[in-house]
């Protein structure tokens, strides 16, 4: 028999990862993992048209981009879940790393590992 702990799901707020996302909470629920959910904000310089027609946004509005797809991210996790399996969110970007609770509280930009 296999024995999971920690349960990473890539989310991208797509309805795969939407999927994706209910299957980990129930593996998480079944072998009492942790689950980890992780969004990373594509800096858009990072585009091959990036440097024909963008120019370099600041470091705020990446870092901003970053606080609000981990709001968007905690309101994935549904409260009954969030109550009954260990959810750690994470959103990543350019130079920024949010760690996001999963239901209340205030994000925080200390790296988690």
């Amino acid at each position: 028999m296999i024995t999971l702990k920690n349960i990473l799901v890539p989310f991208d707020f797509s309805e795969y990862s939407e999927q994706a996302l209910r299957y980990g909470l129930e593996l998480a629920r079944k072998f009492d993992a942790t689950l980890y959910l992780l969004h990373v904000v594509q800096d858009p310089m990072t585009q091959s048209y990036a440097g024909e027609v963008l120019t370099l946004p600041p470091v705020e509005v990446v870092d901003q981009w970053v606080l609000d797809a981990g709001e968007k991210l905690t309101a994935r996790v549904p409260p009954l879940d969030a109550s009954r399996v260990r959810v750690r969110g994470y959103c990543i970007g350019n130079v920024t790393v949010t760690t996001v609770p999963p239901v209340g509280g205030q994000s925080t930009s200390s790296a988690p590992w």
